[in-house]
Parts: structure tokens; sequence; C-alpha cells
């Protein structure tokens, strides 16, 4: 908040970035006195509430200043939630469930994994008159993006070797109808996935293998099957076939862009 407001008397004119990267919800699992217990949702619950109430404090600063109806917000996580709350005296690494709530709702996985749970995460997006108010979009969107999306919001064109998989998505924040974004890898601990278009297919790939007892690997319609219910290797051999042929040319030319 010092730093907006020096800024803005600084350089009332220029526009200023901010990336602010908060802890919340990532272990250890501590929270500020004032936090503790606002979520019901034990310590890590209120973590989240934190976050809430550093974004509250933020907005509330850009309207002292008159700088909210020009200034891009967004919101969002490097990755998924751990299940739930460390319960008292519990040891790191034993997440449980608290009072019901499921950090990444019916999602498959969480934090660390491949599946969607560790990989989709909430993304909202702040810019009166240029985002409408309430709209909702189901473009895939990687936060590398950002890198390409900002350098066109500023008018300036990234090498060949900077963001290599980056593509500008700043026409889908403000409603546009653009072509939909290429392949976007994911990776975990334990294997490596492609997402293009609806289709998703998991590898079982990597030091602790995942491999399904049915096949090779994993192929969902994220459209129909958000929660990676339905194994579609065996059944749709040529999406397999050409979801790991574009897998490879990826790998070997080290850029998705």
């Amino acid at each position: 908040m010092e730093f907006i407001e020096r800024t803005r008397e600084a350089q009332p004119e220029q526009p200023f970035f901010l990336y602010l990267p908060l802890s919340s919800p990532h272990s250890p699992h501590v929270t500020s006195d004032f936090a503790l217990g606002q979520s019901e949702a034990g310590v890590r619950g209120d973590m989240v509430w934190l976050v809430d109430w550093c974004v509250g404090q933020i907005t509330a600063k850009l309207d002292a200043l008159g700088v909210a109806e020009n200034t891009l917000i967004i919101v969002t996580s490097d990755n998924g939630p751990l299940p739930g709350s460390l319960e008292p005296g519990a040891p790191e690494g034993t997440a449980r469930i608290t009072n019901g709530h499921r950090a990444a709702g019916p999602l498959r996985g969480q934090k660390a994994r491949v599946w969607e749970g560790g990989h989709r995460v909430p993304f909202l997006a702040r810019w009166p008159g240029q985002i409408a108010a309430g709209a909702v979009s189901d473009d895939m969107l990687c936060l590398t993006d950002l890198l390409a999306s900002f350098a066109a919001l500023v008018g300036e064109r990234l090498p060949p070797t900077a963001g290599e998989d980056s593509f500008n998505r700043l026409p889908v924040l403000k409603g546009e109808t653009i072509e939909a974004r290429p392949a976007m890898v994911h990776h975990s601990s334990t294997a490596f996935s492609l997402r293009s278009g609806k289709w998703k297919i998991v590898f079982g790939l990597g030091k602790n293998r995942i491999t399904p007892a049915e096949g090779k690997g994993y192929l969902f319609d994220v459209e129909t099957d958000p929660y990676e219910t339905d194994n579609l290797w065996q059944d749709r051999p040529e999406i397999v076939a050409e979801l790991t042929k574009r897998f490879a040319e990826i790998q070997s030319s080290g850029t998705s862009r």
C-alpha cells in the first residue's frame, strides 16, 4: 500500500506494476492472529481468508487514490490447494478436510498432482470499462500467458527467446473472440500432461509412475468430464496418437510458442 501511495505521489501519470506473491495458503500453516478463526475451516482456511482481506485493503487504497477505474487487478493462484487444514498437533503433510470444506471442490487431485485439482485454479480479473462485470470465459489460460498479455497491453513485443510458452490472451479478458490457445503442458512430480482444446492426456512418465492398469496413460474430455473420472485412452487411440505427437514436438523444440 505504501508502494502504491509513493508511486502515485511521485509519478501520478505513470502506470505502475505490482506483483504481490502472498504466502497463503502455502505451508507452513500459520497466519496473523486477527485472522484466526475467521474462516471456520482451520488455519489453512484462515490463511485463505487473509488473502481476501489483503485484496480488500488494496482495492480500498486504489479507490481512495481515485485510480481504481483505470487499474487492472488479477487475483489467482500458482497451483491447486492442499485438501484441508492441519489438525492441531498433526505433522506437516497430513492435511485433512476441516468442517467438510473441500479446497478443490469435486476436482480430482490437489497441489503437486497433475490432475485438474492441482492445476485448475481461480482466476479473477477486474478492469472497469475494459472487462465486463460478471463476465465468465471458458478460454484456456496459463499463468505464463500473463507475460505476453502484459507486453501487448503496454505495446511491447516479446523477443523470440523470452516467454517461450507465453501467449497473448489480453483480448479474451476484454471479451473478444480469438483463436483458441495452443496446447498447454502440465507437469507434476509424478507425470507430464498435455491439454489441447477439450482433451487432456496424462502420460505415465517420471520417477513415480502413475500408469493405470487399463492402459499406458489417461485421456479425458475435460469439457464433459472435468472431474477426470472416465479414462478414454483405449477408446480414442487417434486422439492419443495426435496428442502424443504434439507433446514430443514441444519436448524436442523446447518451446510451445
